[in-house]
């Protein structure tokens, strides 16, 4: 056997050979991307392919070889997510390891459970989670484990498999649209150069938002000083608070400017801004008084969708006999008008001497949905579903196989500017309202 120096020094060897080779399959991974994405390069991609495939190989074999000398046994454990993320890894263990093989995995991957009467239900291997309408399967030696991880058994070569599997066909279909969204897009919408505040938010509720932008790149892109309109306020308030630095010095500015000639969608963000983050300062009180009151004057209808969805987030802060009657009229009004294809209409409207018909898109599907999930309505319920489809799942068929979105469902172009990240703020919102058992989720105020 080894000496506790000798284990001591494999032990560091095979941190950095496991360390290359997360390294070689991040490259690898990406090269897939490339030979996915552009085809024009498809023959030396394919060669670079090849090569790192050999490199892994050849790691993975050094690995087996470490871990042979260190351990007496070794069990090979895969994960995927079914999404083309895939994982392979080895774990040693002696033959005195006195624990279970859920124990086994606890010390080499981050692990995650839920207590239930039959034991400890897996949730979460590393990167592998969990959701609502999903669940982690796991397999032994190419069969589905009739056991829990608890009461697996396991011996030297088994080769356990873990990977999401649905049991709700409608929660999947949301997370294969965010996913989409996020493997094609988010990058364009949050980088170095750019920041919307509707993909940062979404970003930030899904965990991943530093996989796209530094703290420091997102602070070197938000000049306060020059910042003087109040929906640029309002946008660097959330995006501040996403990256968890202070947002006051924007909800000052905003308080000192709200009372000059602010329009009434501006009345309500403001409101809806100081709601999140600090309602005490000056001028709040005035504000919500005027906000508030402007319900006595204006129906759902005299809104429009848009602006009353807007409206309604900014509502879900508030519950009185007079806000709940406009939020229950609201609803009633969508549900009353909604169309056949799951979808609604905008009604028509008239700038100046121009009328505009109304049109089913998706930004306004996108804005009822966020409306509804901050005041705990189901936008997938049987009052919103017409024909087997609803508001959701009409949403998620403007969406193409780029992740994008398109305004009009016959459009041939994609919105990029408005629907898209209204598209994908409005899933992760309600995809939070699955995972939170239907809990009102205001994605403006967490």
């Amino acid at each position: 056997g080894c000496s506790n120096t000798e284990v001591t020094e494999l032990q560091a060897e095979l941190a950095l050979v496991q360390a290359e080779l997360a390294d070689l399959q991040t490259m690898y991974d990406n090269k897939v991307l490339e030979l996915e994405n552009e085809s024009d390069t498809l023959e030396l991609t394919e060669t670079e392919l090849a090569e790192l495939a050999e490199e892994i190989i050849g790691l993975e074999e050094e690995l087996d070889y470490l871990e042979s000398l260190i351990y007496d046994n070794i069990i090979t454990v895969t994960m995927d997510d079914g999404y083309g993320n895939f994982t392979s890894s080895t774990v040693g263990y002696n033959s005195d390891f006195d624990g279970n093989l859920l124990d086994l995995l606890d010390e080499s991957f981050l692990v995650t459970t839920l207590d239930t009467e039959y034991g400890k239900m897996l949730i979460g291997l590393d990167d592998l989670n969990s959701m609502y309408g999903s669940y982690i399967s796991f397999g032994k030696n190419g069969a589905p484990s009739m056991v829990g991880v608890e009461a697996a058994e396991f011996d030297d070569g088994d080769v356990f498999t873990f990977e999401i599997s649905w049991w709700d066909t409608k929660a999947q279909m949301v997370d294969y649209a965010i996913h989409l969204f996020t493997l094609n897009q988010a990058a364009n919408y949050v980088n170095d150069e750019t920041l919307d505040y509707q993909v940062v938010i979404g970003l930030d509720m899904l965990g991943v938002l530093s996989e796209y932008v530094s703290d420091d790149s997102v602070l070197g892109q938000l000049d306060i000083d020059t910042t003087s309109t109040k929906g640029e306020l309002f946008k660097a308030s959330y995006i501040l608070d996403a990256i968890g630095v202070p947002n006051d010095a924007t909800l000052e500015l905003l308080n000192t400017s709200v009372g000059t000639g602010t329009d009434t969608w501006e009345y309500w963000y403001s409101l809806q801004t100081f709601n999140a983050f600090d309602n005490t300062l000056s001028n709040v009180s005035a504000l919500e008084t005027l906000v508030l009151t402007d319900l006595d004057t204006t129906s759902p209808y005299d809104q429009g969708a848009d602006a009353g969805s807007m409206k309604l987030i900014t509502l879900s802060d508030y519950d009185s006999v007079e806000v709940n009657a406009y939020v229950a009229e609201f609803a009633l009004w969508i549900s009353t008008d909604q169309l056949a294809t799951g979808g609604f209409q905008t009604r028509d409207t008239t700038w100046g001497e121009t009328s505009y018909p109304g049109t089913e898109n998706s930004s306004t599907l996108a804005q009822i949905i966020l409306g509804f999930t901050a005041n705990g309505i189901d936008p997938t319920g049987v009052d919103y579903t017409k024909n087997e489809n609803n508001l959701v799942s009409r949403l998620v068929e403007f969406q193409n196989e780029d992740g994008s979105f398109d305004y009009l469902f016959e459009d041939e172009t994609a919105d990029l500017m408005f629907s898209t990240p209204q598209a994908f703020l409005a899933l992760v919102a309600y995809q939070e309202f699955l995972n939170s058992s239907n809990e009102a989720v205001n994605v403006f105020n967490r």
